[in-house]
């Protein structure tokens, strides 16, 4: 870096180049949103009375328990706070047109569920879609009840909500997205949005001014022909478009270590070694892409060896869970911090 110019003059400028490469996105006041979310989600991690996670299930006594097991197995000691729903709960809509959860999955509603992650100092996020329906499952989207869909998130105190791009014929994202997000914030309500159009019309130049994340990228599932692929398409983006405090570029949950203990989304099992899980945890990180596990928590050992469901689960109303059987044991802690550099306010990530 030359600088002819005198010396005051010359650290004004690089003060200014550097205030404008981190210069903020979308910030709304939305909980742990500066930096990419670090979180679960239940994608393909849950399970009714079974032992083996069922792809596309979510019940209240389900989400408790992994709402437990993520303290349990140290994923809020290693500093996770995003616990996530994803397209599993919703029940239908009622006269007025509110969405309402799947009743006898969750007979207590979703404001129950959504409290007891908050009891547990936990950033909850929910799932919709921006069709006239979700894509899995037949369940009702947003299309055209965008302020009905906000107004009832916030009343729940979600935090957090993923907006999917299924059954959207006709519809343009750039289009479609501003106006939930226009509907949450009208709300009066702090939350974060994460758009799912996969990347099709590089929502990384335009998302920045609705949403604090967008996947840039089609669904990952856990094999190494899809890591790589998300890994590509991740380094294509342009360096100016990435890496900025509350707009991330979203690679998708992360499927490390899943194996055969996780459910298998359309039929596609996470089938990688441990040295590509590792690879595809760390590009994540590396490309500042919000780190979403989708990890069977109720299948996992704590530190000490411990299983977290040795009796079976408390039943909500019938719906029990027995202990899951291991077939490979998982544990979440915080071996070492490598890392050695300053926070300097102003310059670095969450200072």
């Amino acid at each position: 870096f030359r600088c002819p110019s005198p010396r005051l003059s010359c650290i004004m400028r690089i003060a200014i180049a550097a205030s404008v490469g981190l210069a903020a996105a979308y910030d709304n006041g939305a909980p742990h949103s500066k930096l990419p979310p670090l979180g679960w989600s239940s994608w393909v991690a849950l399970a009714p009375d079974a032992h083996h996670p069922i792809f596309d299930f979510c019940d209240e006594a389900a989400v408790r328990h992994a709402i437990d097991a993520y303290h349990s197995l140290g994923l809020y000691d290693a500093g996770y706070r995003h616990f996530h729903l994803d397209d599993c709960w919703a029940g239908g809509r009622n006269s007025s047109g509110f969405l309402h959860p799947e009743k006898r999955h969750f007979p207590n509603g979703m404001k129950a569920v959504v409290d007891y992650a908050h009891s547990k100092n936990l950033t909850f996020g929910l799932y919709t879609c921006a069709g006239t329906e979700v894509c899995v499952g037949g369940r009702p989207g947003s299309k055209d009840h965008w302020d009905n869909d906000a107004q009832i998130f916030a009343s729940w105190g979600v935090d957090w909500v993923k907006m999917d791009w299924c059954n959207t014929d006709g519809m343009k994202p750039a289009d479609t997205y501003p106006l939930m997000s226009k509907a949450m914030n009208k709300t009066g309500r702090n939350m974060h949005f994460n758009m799912c159009e996969w990347g099709k019309d590089d929502p990384w130049t335009w998302g920045p001014a609705v949403a604090q994340s967008w996947r840039m990228a089609g669904d990952h599932t856990g094999n190494w022909a899809s890591t790589k692929k998300v890994i590509g398409e991740s380094a294509a983006i342009p360096a100016e478009n990435t890496g900025k405090p509350y707009g991330w570029n979203d690679m998708d949950m992360l499927e490390t270590g899943n194996y055969d203990q996780a459910a298998h989304p359309n039929g596609k099992m996470s089938n990688m070694t441990e040295t590509e899980y590792k690879t595809e945890f760390s590009m994540w990180a590396i490309s500042a892409s919000p780190l979403v596990v989708t990890t069977p928590l109720m299948n996992c050992s704590t530190a000490d060896g411990k299983p977290i469901m040795r009796n079976g689960g408390q039943g909500i109303r019938g719906l029990t869970h027995p202990a899951m059987e291991k077939k490979r044991s998982c544990t979440i802690n915080r071996v070492a911090q490598l890392s050695k550099a300053s926070c300097e306010e102003g310059k670095s990530y969450g200072c």
